[in-house]
C-alpha cells in the first residue's frame, strides 16, 4: 500500500514538473521571442534576457542576427552558366511592430531564413546582378565588384538599369545591362526590395570562387593565355623601347665626352702656347737688358780710355789699349746667353732678324770706331 502511495506520489511529482516547465521560459541575449496567448491569440515580444511566464502559450524563437549559405546556378549576360556560392550575414529587425509583422506574415525563424533572406538573395543575384557581367568577369578583376553589386542591391534595393547590345568574336550578340547613376556617381535605386521593407540590414556578402560550365572554363582559359601573350609582347616591345633609348643616351653621352675633352685639349694647347710665347719673351727682354748693360759699361770703359789717351799715351800703347778694349767687349757680347726660343721684331729690310739687331749691333761698332781715334 505505501508502495502505491508512494509510486502515485512520484507521477504526480512529475506531471507536475511538466506543467512547471510548460509554465516557464527564458530568453537568451542574443535572440527574442514572440508569444501567443492561448486562447486570446494575442502576440507579444519578449527581449530581455531571463525567466518568462510562459503558460502554455505558443513561443517562437528568433535570433537576433545570423547568416545563410547560398549556391545557385545563374546565367550571365552572354547566356554562360556560372555557378556562384557564398555567405550573407544579416540583422533582424529591432522594433517590436516589424517583428511582429515579420512573424505573421512568415511564421518561424526557419521561414524568414528560407523563404524570404535566401530566396531574395537568389533573386538578386540572378535576376538583378548576374545581367551585369560575362562569364570571363568572373576570371578577371572585375570579380570582386560581382559581390559588391550583389550586397548593395540587398541593401539598398534594385539598381536601375539600362541595355547595350555587345557583339561577340562569333559573331553573336548579347545584352549587357550596365548601372545608371546620379551626379554623385552612385547608383540610382528603382525600388526596395522584400527585405527593406521587413528592416532587415544586410551586413555583408561574401562570395566564393564562381564556377563556370567546363565549355566557358576552356574559353576563359584561352582568353588568359591569350592576354598572357599580349601583355608579355607589350612588357618585350617595351623593353626593345627602353633599350634603344639607352643605346641613344649612350652614344650622345659618348659624343658629348669626346667634344668635351677635344676643347679641353685645345684649352690646354692654347694655354701652353700662350705660356710658352710668355717666357720667350720675358727670356729676350732679359737678354737684351744683359746686351744693354754690357754697352753702356762699354761705352764707359771706352770713354775713360779716350780720357787716359787724351793724357798722354804713347801709339804703341794706345793701340795694345784699343785691342783689349775690343776684344772684352766682344767676349762680354758672347757671354750674352740668348733663349733658344726668342722673338725677335723683322730685321733690315730683305734680311733676316737677329738677337744681334736687338740689342744694337751697331752701337758696338760705332764704340770701336771712337776707340780707334
Amino acid at each position: 500500500m505505501n508502495g502505491l502511495k508512494a509510486a502515485i506520489g512520484g507521477v504526480v511529482g512529475f506531471i507536475l514538473l511538466i506543467i512547471a516547465c510548460n509554465l516557464w521560459g527564458s530568453v537568451d541575449y542574443a535572440e527574442y521571442k514572440i508569444r501567443q496567448a492561448p486562447g486570446s491569440g494575442k502576440m507579444s515580444i519578449i527581449s530581455e534576457p531571463g525567466m518568462y511566464w510562459d503558460g502554455f502559450a505558443d513561443v517562437s524563437t528568433y535570433r537576433v542576427s545570423g547568416d545563410i549559405d547560398f549556391e545557385e546556378v545563374t546565367t550571365m549576360s552572354d547566356g554562360a552558366k556560372v555557378t556562384f556560392s557564398g555567405s550573407v550575414k544579416f540583422r533582424l529587425p529591432s522594433d517590436e511592430k516589424t517583428r511582429l509583422k515579420l512573424h505573421k506574415d512568415f511564421g518561424s525563424y526557419d521561414n524568414v531564413v528560407e523563404n524570404l533572406i535566401k530566396k531574395n538573395t537568389i533573386d538578386v543575384l540572378s535576376n538583378k546582378t548576374a545581367p551585369m557581367f560575362t562569364a570571363s568577369d568572373t576570371y578577371s578583376a572585375r570579380k570582386p565588384e560581382i559581390a559588391r553589386v550583389l550586397e548593395g542591391q540587398l541593401q539598398n534595393g534594385a539598381y536601375d538599369v539600362y541595355y547595350e547590345d555587345v557583339k561577340m568574336p562569333d559573331g553573336t550578340k548579347y545584352r549587357l545591362a550596365k548601372v545608371r547613376t546620379d551626379e554623385n556617381g552612385k547608383p540610382k535605386i528603382i525600388g526596395k526590395n522584400l527585405l527593406n521593407e521587413y528592416g532587415i540590414e544586410i551586413q555583408q556578402v561574401v562570395m566564393g570562387d564562381p564556377q563556370p560550365e567546363e565549355k566557358i572554363l576552356k574559353i576563359i582559359d584561352a582568353q588568359k593565355e591569350a592576354e598572357q601573350k599580349a601583355v608579355l609582347a607589350r612588357s618585350q616591345a617595351e623593353k626593345a623601347r627602353q633599350d634603344t633609348i639607352t643605346i641613344t643616351e649612350q652614344g650622345k653621352a659618348a659624343v658629348a665626352r669626346a667634344e668635351a675633352d677635344a676643347k679641353a685639349k685645345a684649352i690646354v694647347e692654347t694655354t701652353e702656347a700662350a705660356k710658352n710665347r710668355d717666357v720667350s719673351k720675358l727670356n729676350a727682354e732679359k737678354a737684351e737688358y744683359d746686351a744693354k748693360k754690357i754697352l753702356a759699361e762699354g761705352k764707359a770703359q771706352a770713354e775713360a780710355n779716350r780720357l787716359k789717351v787724351s793724357a798722354g799715351l804713347t801709339p804703341q800703347e794706345k793701340a795694345e789699349w784699343d785691342y783689349k778694349t775690343k776684344v772684352g767687349i766682344a767676349q762680354a757680347v758672347a757671354s750674352v746667353k740668348f733663349p733658344a726660343n726668342m722673338i725677335v721684331a723683322g730685321g733690315a729690310e730683305g734680311g733676316s732678324a737677329n738677337p744681334f739687331d736687338a740689342i744694337g749691333l751697331q752701337s758696338l761698332y760705332n764704340l770701336s770706331n771712337q776707340m780707334s781715334k
